[in-house]
């Protein structure tokens, strides 16, 4: 059970059991807060949480395998007894739990916010500072979002949207790859911009070589369900980016 699994596939993880049989869901971190499984009576918790982290040389956000906090490994602990009375297995030993840090840090504090102000500019705010944020986002990341914004036209010297920034929002992708596909729709490129937007941001397509040529070539002709989602969504990107405004 994951965030981007179609919804037939997670309907039938969020169903009862049939009578008389035993039910495991192998679940993401969704099934933490946002979704609730009615009979769960065992959870096990790995005690390890993907969160997302931007690297500064990519440019791009990706997630990071780490130790999973207090607070998120009690509430994993709490969907066993949501419904019925449960039980949570803990695959860590018990003094392990004081060294785990109380919360997971707000991930304003650590993400790219370009992507942020690219919204805030599309609501007219040009400076997001502006806003009343529960936890305010690092002016030093602030300052590299704006800057990166304008370095693709997405906003001008005054933090305006521009019809590029709009183009770019409306593609589900970090603002440097979603620049590449509204820009390659111009000259009728957008699958294959997709295709590769994709490739950068879901680890494992293709394999995992530096040479995007051929993993390229091998996502194309990859038959697993999950290479599969990514062309359709690819498809959908292509879609999006061909009726866009800037075209």
């Amino acid at each position: 059970l994951y965030g981007m699994l179609d919804n037939k596939a997670q309907d039938a993880a969020i169903k009862p059991a049939p009578s008389g049989r035993r039910k495991v869901v192998l679940a993401t971190s969704i099934a933490e807060t946002s979704i609730t499984i009615d009979g769960v009576r065992v959870v096990i918790d790995s005690g390890l949480s993907r969160l997302p982290r931007y690297e500064p040389a990519s440019g791009l956000t990706r997630l990071e395998t780490v130790r999973v906090s207090k607070a998120s490994a009690d509430q994993r602990a709490g969907r066993a007894g949501r419904t019925q009375p449960g039980v949570a297995i803990r695959l860590w030993r018990a003094e392990q739990t004081a060294a785990l840090p109380a919360f997971t840090p707000p991930e304003i504090l650590e993400a790219d916010l370009s992507g942020l102000m690219l919204d805030c500019a599309a609501f007219g705010v040009v400076d997001p500072v502006s806003l009343s944020f529960l936890d305010p986002p690092p002016t030093p990341a602030l300052n590299e979002a704006r800057s990166l914004l304008r370095a693709l036209d997405a906003i001008d010297e005054a933090g305006r949207l521009t019809e590029s920034g709009a183009a770019m929002r409306r593609l589900a992708l970090p603002v440097r790859l979603a620049h590449m596909v509204a820009d390659a729709a111009k000259t009728g490129q957008a699958f294959e911009a997709a295709m590769l937007a994709v490739l950068l941001t879901e680890r494992g397509l293709g394999g995992d070589g530096a040479d995007l040529e051929r993993r390229l070539m091998r996502f194309r002709s990859e038959r697993s369900p999950r290479a599969t989602a990514a062309r359709q969504l690819a498809e959908r990107l292509a879609k999006q980016a061909s009726a866009s405004p800037s075209r």
